[in-house]
């Protein structure tokens, strides 16, 4: 799923934490690591304290690495690990699915399937929180950082659909993947594509948009 997996991520997170004022950083270490991977960063800064309400929107919306690391640490200092993931999963009755990370970096026993998938989405759009954080295309953190969505070349595009959220993935290994939110004629849908051969890098090759495109024109029609 690549970096769909942030939206997972968030949603264990809305669900495991009582406070979203809490805090939590990067650490030099952490970004080193991001950087080998050549992950997708936020531009959070290190040993700065965010509230994890912030480092869900900078997790979602630039589909920062970073922040994904930061709420990884905030487990880590309340005594938990990443199996919150997973029993979240078991608790939605999911069971082809399994996460290893909060990112969405490549890993064998990373993977999910769309049923699941979109089960968890609409899990995800039961919080209020949550809801609110994938519906927008822009937020300024505390520190003035305005971070912005991966998706906002989709955001005005249709006239008769509106988009109202969604999450972008990829990586090498997994392809381009997409989930959408958007509605028409009053009644509202999810779109998940998965593995489009392109590479969103590299002009022309944003396959996952142009199918999502095509997907929602001929559905309009």
């Amino acid at each position: 799923p690549a970096s769909l997996t942030k939206v997972v991520t968030l949603d264990t997170v809305v669900k495991n934490v009582d406070n979203l004022n809490d805090y939590s950083y990067i650490s030099n270490n952490d970004y080193a690591r991001l950087i080998e991977a050549n992950a997708s960063l936020a531009g959070i800064k290190v040993n700065y304290d965010y509230t994890l309400k912030d480092l869900l929107y900078a997790l979602v919306l630039p589909s920062g690495g970073d922040a994904g690391l930061a709420l990884e640490n905030y487990f880590s200092s309340q005594g938990k690990d990443l199996s919150l993931m997973n029993s979240n999963l078991s608790s939605l009755g999911i069971k082809d699915s399994h996460f290893t990370n909060t990112t969405g970096l490549h890993d064998e026993s990373l993977y999910t399937t769309l049923d699941d998938y979109a089960r968890v989405v609409i899990d995800t759009l039961n919080n209020a929180d949550a809801k609110e954080i994938l519906k927008s295309y822009r937020y300024t953190l505390d520190d003035g950082i305005t971070v912005r969505s991966t998706l906002r070349s989709l955001e005005n595009y249709f006239d008769e659909i509106t988009i109202y959220g969604g999450k972008t993935g990829f990586t090498g290994e997994a392809g381009e993947n997409l989930m959408v939110l958007y509605s028409t004629g009053g009644r509202s849908y999810l779109l998940i594509l998965a593995s489009a051969p392109g590479n969103p890098y590299v002009a022309n090759e944003n396959y996952h948009f142009i199918d999502a495109v095509s997907v929602l024109e001929y559905l309009y029609k």
